[in-house]
């Protein structure tokens, strides 16, 4: 039997599809062919109303062992061999669901300002036709939904932001010498480098160089509608793309509002400030606003 001995964890919006990528192309590295099948939150149970867009995204999602290791069969002899599920951050019970099947498990986590990721998922939404709200505003449901949901996925956007917690539970679970936390910023700005510190983590050759720069900047926005704007969208003869190519690319390119990012920087803000603690890192960019 053939498992996983490393995860990508989340944050969903925070480039974990162009990592999911980038770790299959190094060859000592197996990564599943399934994106996101989120065994260890469903744990033996069919997608339902606990995840509320699994009506979408169900076709991706595995539900039992059988199925989850058949992920993994043509793993071989790779020293490396990993699967990504954005659901396994926010869910509180899959750090121990996980070590009760992994328990040398390695895992890894890209945080994104959780300003901008909440954004940036509601606009994703948008765009695949599973929200209706035409406002961001309009599409945040109560408040007490954002912190005291027992799956954590209760609300679509803004409770996966609150990172402390799961960040804890990770680490009580694991150790801190098992989980490895980066920021979105390093890996849009310094992808090489997260890259290389992932090698070393997975204990692999740290001296696989990938070509990340072209395909990171567009997985970075929306992974779906960058793959409809690259096979639609070719160059006229001056260099410019189709007028309705460009319309797809300025709507990618939703911006939030600053009275909504003060919003939800103040909704953030103890915990970006208990995240700091945890990670050793300087957040106070994601407290601007």
């Amino acid at each position: 039997m053939t498992l996983p001995n490393f995860l990508v964890v989340g944050a969903n919006r925070a480039g974990t599809t162009a990592m999911h990528s980038f770790l299959a192309e190094h060859p000592d590295i197996y990564m599943s062919g399934l994106k996101e099948p989120s065994f260890f939150a469903l744990f033996g149970q069919r997608p339902d109303a606990t995840l509320r867009d699994s009506a979408f995204f169900s076709n991706q999602m595995v539900h039992t062992l059988e199925a989850y290791e058949a992920l993994f069969s043509e793993a071989g002899g790779h020293k490396a061999i990993g699967e990504s599920s954005t659901a396994y951050l926010p869910h509180p019970h899959v750090p121990t669901r996980i070590k009760s099947h992994l328990p040398a498990v390695r895992v890894i986590a890209i945080l994104r300002d959780p300003a901008d990721r909440a954004f940036s998922n509601y606009s994703l939404y948008r765009q695949l036709g599973l929200e209706r709200a035409n406002t961001f505003r309009k599409s945040l449901v109560p408040p007490p939904a954002w912190t005291h949901d027992p799956n954590g996925f209760g609300d679509r956007y803004v409770s996966r932001g609150f990172y402390a917690s799961a960040v804890q539970r990770y680490h009580e679970t694991f150790g801190r010498e098992r989980v490895r936390i980066y920021l979105y910023e390093d890996w849009t700005t310094r992808p090489r480098d997260v890259l290389k510190d992932v090698f070393r983590f997975l204990e692999i050759d740290d001296y696989f160089v990938l070509d990340v720069s072209p395909r990171l900047n567009e997985a970075s926005r929306s992974p779906l509608l960058a793959s409809v704007l690259h096979r639609l969208g070719p160059p006229n003869a001056k260099g410019d793309p189709p007028r309705f190519v460009g319309f797809l690319r300025r709507l990618n390119r939703r911006q939030l509002l600053p009275a909504d990012r003060r919003m939800l920087v103040d909704v953030y803000r103890e915990d970006v400030i208990a995240l700091q603690t945890l990670i050793d890192r300087d957040l106070s960019a994601w407290l601007c606003s």
